[in-house]
């Protein structure tokens, strides 16, 4: 459809305009014989740039008569509904009974939002050395990573881990934002006691609300749950006029990222119901948990999320997910369950009788200690994250669905067969592991992360590009 010379650096943003400056300062940075471009999703005054609302508007008919086959014969192996699973403004995977608010679409329309990007993206992806964009939670940067993947092409993306501190950030590889392994500084080895600061004082409220207030401006939601995004005059007039075009069937397809009014309504609606009810129910839960048994903890993750659509899209459900884990469960072992303490109104009352109705689980109220009940338990399962760090903090091993952004020695265990997660439980359970090597693994994850990264708030976008430089040349 389209010629395309080969490129060194091949950008790819998404819906936000955020990210569209972010990629332009970092390639402001970059040496003059470094060839990029930069794809966006609407027209926009980037040099370098092409968009994707002028390849529709351009290859909209040969797009419609494109079939689906061709895309099923050529990336045999790709499964393309994974990037609608993990974008929120398509689809609610998560089962949240309308809380999430996203806009509803016809399998047609799905049809060619899929293959309109896939087509967009292909011929460049192809033509590239190596490709940065932002993480995998939206259709665009998942379709990047999965086609980057298909041709061999190094994905990078970017963004914060907070192990040692929340002031640094890291270029990351793959779907599961591993930090780039041969991206390392030359800061020596510390030891174990200092790095472990952070995350023996670590409070999940509190990082939350730093987070918020990077991105919104404000330190938390209004009231805790409404987005800071309906404080905005920005947002409003896209709510209600959306994007001029002057080509009206494409006006759907370049307003994704558009809220639906009536639904985005109706979610805050139904989020209000759930909180205060929800509320209302955990003044009769009894946080009583049996003696002389051994205790499978699993904290429920925030919704929507990354890091159950993107790296364990398969156990998005929560409540099947506390069910799968449930009929696994040894004789003499307890599930015991609690809800992410920055959630609220998401999860119906509902949702938590029917997870407390089963027999071997007990769901305890979202303000009881994690590290208290990390410290009861024989083992740990969920999906890495801040869990993750902690439990290794602990000393206590713990089992994820997927591959996480650290899962290197026998602390973590990923599970390997879904049919088998009876056994696996049983036998990483029952794994002895000596003091000394919980130590060793904890140091090792501290300062692979100390040894690598560079400042979030100073040169940003110039310490991005001096380090995604690296990575080219040494390609």
């Amino acid at each position: 459809m389209i010629s395309i010379n080969t490129t060194g650096i091949l950008f790819v943003s998404n819906f936000s305009n955020f990210l569209n400056e972010t990629e332009d300062k970092v390639a402001s940075y970059l040496p003059q014989n470094c060839k990029y471009k930069i794809l966006t999703y609407k027209v926009c005054e980037i040099n370098n740039s092409f968009s994707y609302e002028n390849f529709i508007e351009k290859n909209f008919a040969s797009i419609n008569k494109c079939d689906s086959n061709y895309f099923s014969n050529k990336f045999h192996g790709v499964n393309f509904n994974l990037p609608i699973v993990a974008e929120r403004f398509l689809s609610d995977y998560y089962m949240l009974d309308g809380a999430l608010g996203h806009r509803q679409y016809c399998f047609e329309d799905v049809q060619f939002i899929l293959k309109s990007w896939i087509l967009f993206l292909d011929h460049h992806v192809q033509s590239c050395e190596i490709v940065f964009s932002g993480y995998a939670d939206n259709i665009v940067s998942h379709l990047t990573f999965l086609l980057s993947e298909y041709y061999g092409k190094q994905c990078i993306s970017f963004g914060p881990k907070n192990v040692i501190n929340h002031e640094t950030c890291y270029l990351t590889s793959g779907l599961f934002a591993k930090p780039y392994h041969d991206l390392v500084n030359n800061k020596p080895k510390m030891d174990v006691s200092l790095l472990a600061k952070y995350i023996e004082n670590y409070d999940m409220r509190h990082q939350i609300q730093r987070a918020y207030k990077d991105t919104k401006g404000l330190s938390k939601p209004i009231l805790g749950m409404y987005s800071a995004n309906i404080i905005s005059r920005n947002f409003w007039r896209y709510t209600l006029f959306g994007y001029k075009t002057k080509n009206k069937s494409l006006k759907i397809f370049l307003e994704l990222d558009r809220v639906d009014l009536y639904s985005k309504v109706k979610s805050y609606v139904r989020r209000t119901y759930n909180a205060l009810s929800t509320k209302f129910f955990y003044k009769f839960v009894k946080d009583v948990i049996p003696l002389n048994t051994k205790i499978v903890y699993l904290p429920l993750q925030v919704q929507p999320e990354a890091s159950t659509s993107v790296t364990s899209p398969y156990f998005m459900n929560l409540q099947s997910t506390v069910e799968y884990v449930s009929k696994s469960l040894p004789l003499g072992f307890i599930l015991v369950v609690k809800d992410h303490p920055a959630v609220k109104g998401m999860r119906s009352i509902s949702f938590l009788k029917k997870i407390r109705s089963l027999p071997n689980v007990y769901l305890v109220n979202p303000k009881k200690s994690a590290k208290n009940l990390m410290t009861l338990s024989t083992l740990i399962i969920g999906f890495g994250g801040t869990t993750l760090l902690e439990a290794i903090s602990l000393g206590k091993k713990i089992l994820i669905f997927e591959d996480s952004f650290y899962s290197q020695g026998k602390l973590v265990h990923r599970l390997k067969e879904y049919r088998n997660l009876h056994d696996e439980i049983l036998d990483f359970s029952n794994l002895e592991i000596s003091d000394d090597r919980k130590k060793k693994e904890l140091e090792d994850m501290l300062n692979y992360f100390h040894q690598r990264g560079f400042p979030r708030y100073t040169n940003f976008e110039k310490n991005m590009a001096v380090n995604l430089m690296k990575i080219y040349n040494d390609r």
